[in-house]
């Protein structure tokens, strides 16, 4: 298996992406669950990681010599994040029982 600098480097770049964004999702449902009910705050802080990771990730994991900024790539990343909310919602719903 030859697995290359670039994308092991990449790899890297990624996790610590999304790191940072599950760091703003907790804290942000934290903040939020202070002034809102549970679920709202689970989904609302959600919807604000993914914009973080989507914003990171584009930014600095995937770099190409193109942006990667642009509404197509976040409606695919969307997409993708929308199965992640539903896991996220009814594993927090789940855990409140």
């Amino acid at each position: 298996m030859n697995i290359s600098k670039d994308k092991i480097a990449q790899t890297a770049r990624y996790f610590c992406t999304a790191l940072a964004a599950t760091i703003v999702n907790v804290v942000a449902r934290i903040g939020l669950s202070k002034f809102l009910p549970f679920g709202v705050s689970v989904v609302i802080s959600y919807l604000i990681g993914h914009v973080v990771n989507y914003l990171l990730s584009a930014t600095f994991a995937f770099r190409t010599g193109e942006s990667n900024l642009s509404i197509m790539t976040f409606l695919k990343f969307s997409l993708v994040a929308c199965g992640g909310l539903v896991v996220t919602f009814v594993v927090s719903a789940l855990a409140l029982r």
